[in-house]
């Protein structure tokens, strides 16, 4: 880009997308979020994988965090149903059993939450995971 005789030197050119996207003049960001954090969605296959990148990926972590906080309020939502509506005893012990093991806190249950998925659940995590990772960084 030609020197702008109407910006100082050394000043930070900026550029404006036609999406709105402020980004500095010249630097081509990373167009997903796997490429911004050196991350493969190949990598990501079982809990323990999950576990790894989270712990070295904040956001990454953070769309668990919301991923259990989404099944523990399923499980309590659920529960509250079959109680009120005084049915389904079996599946009551397991829900109650279930959203016992999970903690309040995401960063305290994560790992024994992904831990105990079944694999057809485990599979709608990571998908999940790869789905997040193959999006634009925000």
């Amino acid at each position: 880009m030609p020197p702008n005789p109407k910006v100082p030197r050394g000043a930070t050119l900026f550029e404006v997308a036609p999406s709105g996207k402020l980004s500095r003049a010249g630097v081509d960001l990373p167009g997903t979020r796997a490429s911004a954090y050196d991350l493969s969605p190949e990598r990501l296959r079982n809990a323990a994988d999950l576990l790894s990148a989270a712990a070295g990926c904040p956001p990454l972590a953070w769309h668990l965090h919301q991923l259990y906080n989404k099944a523990r309020e399923a499980h309590a939502a659920e529960l509250a149903r079959l109680l009120a509506a005084d049915s389904a005893p079996r599946r009551r012990r397991t829900l109650a059993a279930r959203l016992h093991l999970l903690a309040p806190e995401p960063g305290d249950g994560l790992a024994g939450w992904l831990e105990s998925l079944s694999r057809r659940e485990l599979r709608s995590v990571v998908k999940s995971a790869h789905a997040w990772l193959e999006e634009e960084p925000a």
